[in-house]
């Protein structure tokens, strides 16, 4: 008969009358266990979903401690360009952010500096890199007010001291969590040279804290430009945040951020 034969007689066996190796009446009985168990699970499914959906509140996370949220995000926002043109700010100094949209009005995207629209963001020629610094967003946590005692234990350096302490004394109701970026090793400092933030501020304003899931919430942003990159050296980035109550863990990338900058030229 051969296995071309045999195999068309195992599909249809014309003699018992079996289709695959089974009659119809089997075939019969798989089809309706299947459909039976198919559906029974389905119908589990929903339930779960159901009950589960019942008791989640769609705005506030159920698990509110430090490790609940995802330190390290697994995608980007993107689309820098597609952002609403009005990135203007509702808040004022000492107001936190409450129901209403709170977004930026600390950097214009449009304006003609390092950062602009117009020049890629630094990334046109590549000689003046600017990255963007945000914070993960923890509901509820607002960070602690400090004082000028606070400042001078803090792990910042000079510059960044001096700065604390003028805006402190020149309007304590407008506090910061202040950033700052250094070289990984001396080497990198020297390669990496000026390093400007935009806004001059250099932090993020307390009045957006805490976040609370506000209807078109906006996360402030530090931008870091890197105005005197060396070419053709790769340059290990080092950016941290200070305010009281923020614990910073190096290895674990809990309040701060390591990246490499590298800006080619070519050698003429």
């Amino acid at each position: 008969m051969g296995k071309i034969g045999e195999f068309a007689v195992f599909v249809w066996n014309a003699e018992e009358k079996r289709f695959f190796g089974r009659k119809g009446r089997a075939w019969g009985e798989i089809c309706l266990f299947f459909s039976v168990f198919y559906i029974c699970l389905l119908a589990w499914f929903c339930s779960m979903m159901c009950f589960f959906n019942t008791f989640i509140d769609p705005f506030e996370p159920t698990l509110q401690d430090a490790t609940s949220f995802l330190q390290h995000p697994a995608y980007v926002e993107g689309h820098v360009n597609d952002w609403p043109g009005s990135y203007r700010n509702n808040c004022s100094d000492g107001d936190p952010v409450s129901e209403f949209p709170c977004p930026v009005d600390n950097y214009d995207l449009e304006a003609p500096l390092y950062c602009s629209r117009a020049e890629g963001y630094g990334y046109n020629d590549g000689s003046s890199p600017c990255v963007m610094l945000r914070l993960n967003k923890v509901y509820n946590w607002k960070p602690r007010k400090y004082t000028e005692s606070d400042i001078d234990k803090s792990p910042m350096p000079d510059s960044v001291k001096e700065l604390a302490k003028q805006r402190l004394n020149h309007l304590p109701s407008r506090l910061f969590i202040w950033v700052w970026c250094y070289g990984v090793t001396k080497q990198d400092t020297d390669n990496m040279g000026e390093v400007r933030y935009l806004p001059e501020d250099q932090g993020f304003p307390y009045y957006f804290y805490p976040y609370r899931n506000q209807w078109r919430y906006l996360q402030p942003f530090v931008m870091v430009v890197f105005t005197h990159l060396k070419p053709n050296v790769k340059v290990q980035v080092q950016c941290r945040v200070w305010a009281p109550g923020i614990e910073v863990i190096p290895l674990e990338r809990q309040g701060s951020v390591h990246f490499t900058l590298l800006y080619k030229k070519e050698v003429l």
